[in-house]
């Protein structure tokens, strides 16, 4: 059986077999077969869901059924925003959207539309 090395960096030249612990990504990896596995660690899960947690109450899902053009207010006082439109396959689209003010954004479309917009915002700018 082989040892687990740590090392800072994922080594230049890996042999079948080896493992090692990636100590700047938090991160088990195995080489076999000329391919590298990764395994999520409990400080990299740790790691992730912190970093989540933090953007949680700045990412906003709403649904809308047959519509060309809705505006929506919410209270996030932001500019700063990415948005995606999906349909009811999970499938993204494209759709316009134009920002009002820091709590107002209007979306239209060509057609009427029927999906999903989920819109998160960045840091106050």
């Amino acid at each position: 059986m082989k040892h687990i090395i740590t090392i800072e960096q994922d080594p230049i030249t890996k042999d079948d077999g080896i493992i090692w612990f990636n100590t700047t990504e938090n991160l088990l990896k195995i080489h076999n077969r000329n391919e590298t596995d990764t395994i999520l660690t409990v400080l990299n899960f740790q790691k992730m869901i912190k970093r989540d947690l933090v953007n949680i109450d700045r990412i906003i899902s709403i649904s809308f059924d047959d519509i060309m053009k809705m505006e929506i207010k919410h209270n996030q006082n932001n500019k700063n925003l990415i948005y995606s439109f999906f349909d009811e396959f999970g499938i993204s689209f494209i759709g316009g959207m134009k920002i009002i003010d820091e709590n107002t954004i209007l979306i239209e479309f060509v057609d009427i539309t029927s999906g999903i917009i989920t819109i998160q915002f960045g840091e106050h700018k």
